[in-house]
Formats: C-alpha cells, structure tokens, sequence
C-alpha cells in the first residue's frame, strides 16, 4: 500500500493547491485511471477502498478551473468507482462542463471495457440518467 498512500498524498497536494497543480493533478488522475483500467480492477478496487483516492479525485474534478485535471480525475473516478460514482458527479455538478466532459469520457471509457458484466448491466440505466440531465440541462435556467 506504500505506492497507493504516496499516490494519496500527491492527490491530496493537487486537490488543496488552489491554482498552478493541474499537471499534478493530472498525472495523478492519470495513474489511478491507468491502474484501474490495466490492472485486475476488483483486486485494484479493493486495494484503493477505503484509502480515500476517489475522494480526492471527486475534490479535483469539482474544483470549477474547467480544466483538462478535471477531465481526467472524472475518468479516473470512473475507473475505479464504476458508472453510479461517475453519473452521481455529474448529476450534482451539472454546471461544471469539465464535470460532464470527463463523466461522459469515462461513460465511453467503461463502455470500451468487456471485463465487468456487472458494470454493463448499468447502461440502460445510464443511459436514462443521461437522458434526464441533457433535458434538465437544456432546460430553462434557474432564476
């Protein structure tokens, strides 16, 4: 768990850092998505459970820069957390474009993945959800 808690506290770092830790943040983002999606995800899942990574990559995505870090910390989530972390984001950040950029790459992402039938059996499901925020989103505005 040495490299998990090291890669913790680098998300930590670029989720505190107000401005100028998006190559951090993106990196990070990146390694998680990478470990998640090349590894054996439950084994990958189960190490980082619990060790509050997706945490931070929901803080990062979420920040409001509507940055590229944003984007891939989104994907990451996905990764690791599944569909229902990613479309729970989006949901509650509906304003954030990069929130809903990276949600929707990450869609696409575990789309691309035969690996997890579990996973697979969500995209009806997904599908409506995306369906309900694209007309809520097209919607009129708040006052």
């Amino acid at each position: 768990l040495d490299g998990i808690e090291l890669l913790l506290t680098a998300l930590q770092q670029a989720s505190d850092a107000s401005d100028g830790e998006e190559d951090l943040a993106r990196v990070c983002a990146n390694t998680v998505s990478s470990l998640a999606h090349y590894g054996s995800v439950p084994e990958v899942r189960a190490r980082f459970r619990g060790t509050g990574v997706a945490d931070k990559l929901v803080e990062i995505a979420t920040r409001g820069a509507d940055s590229v870090a944003e984007e891939h910390a989104m994907v990451a989530l996905g990764q690791l957390n599944g569909l229902e972390a990613v479309l729970v984001t989006m949901s509650s950040h509906r304003a954030s474009q990069s929130v809903i950029r990276g949600g929707l790459d990450a869609i696409v992402a575990l789309a691309d993945k035969e690996s997890d039938i579990h996973e697979m059996r969500k995209f009806p499901d997904v599908l409506r959800a995306l369906l309900e925020l694209k007309a809520d989103m097209d919607g009129p505005s708040p006052s």
